[in-house]
């Protein structure tokens, strides 16, 4: 099965990012991005093949007990690819970078997980997608002009893991654990 790790947005950040992305449908009448109801998330460990989840459940579960809550900051939006990916851009603490590496380095124990280009914390832009390309109906660059417009200054709660799933075209959250609260 396809799944991948990540942390969840919560609120107030889920509540915010929620809302800017039905602001720019109703701006820009994207109507595929309303149809794909994105979790918004911070992607820690990009897609991978395996199995069975449950070496990576008791993993999670474990790492999750064993491990402190940290901080993040939401600080504008951005973009990849000449605007082929629209992004909320996430500002890490030294502390969430720190859990995040520890967790790399348990996750590729694990068979079938390989470390990924787009995993490691140094260099990584981190971020949670609001919108790509075709959902975008082609409009990224305008789209980005008019969120620009906006100050987006939010302290989010890197707190929750997940196990992600992805089956026909949908992702959803399949499993997920909440690190020790700060």
């Amino acid at each position: 099965m396809r799944c991948y790790v990540a942390c969840l947005a919560t609120d107030p950040i889920m509540t915010v990012i929620q809302s800017v992305v039905g602001d720019i449908c109703q701006q820009f009448g994207l109507t595929q991005l309303i149809e794909k109801k994105r979790i918004p998330h911070i992607t820690l460990k990009s897609p991978f093949e395996i199995e069975s989840t449950n070496d990576l459940e008791r993993l999670l579960a474990a790492f999750a007990q064993r491990n402190d809550a940290t901080a993040f900051e939401i600080t504008g939006f951005g973009s990849f690819n000449d605007d082929y990916v629209i992004y909320a851009k996430v500002q890490p603490s030294p502390q969430m970078l720190a859990v995040h590496n520890l967790l790399l380095g348990k996750l590729k124990k694990l068979p079938g997980i390989r470390e990924s280009r787009y995993d490691v914390p140094d260099g990584k832009t981190y971020h949670i997608t609001l919108g790509k390309n075709e959902e975008l109906q082609g409009q990224g660059r305008n789209i980005l002009r008019y969120l620009e417009q906006t100050t987006l200054r939010l302290t989010g709660t890197f707190d929750t893991l997940a196990i992600m799933k992805k089956e026909k075209k949908q992702t959803y959250v399949y499993q997920s654990y909440q690190l020790r609260s700060l």
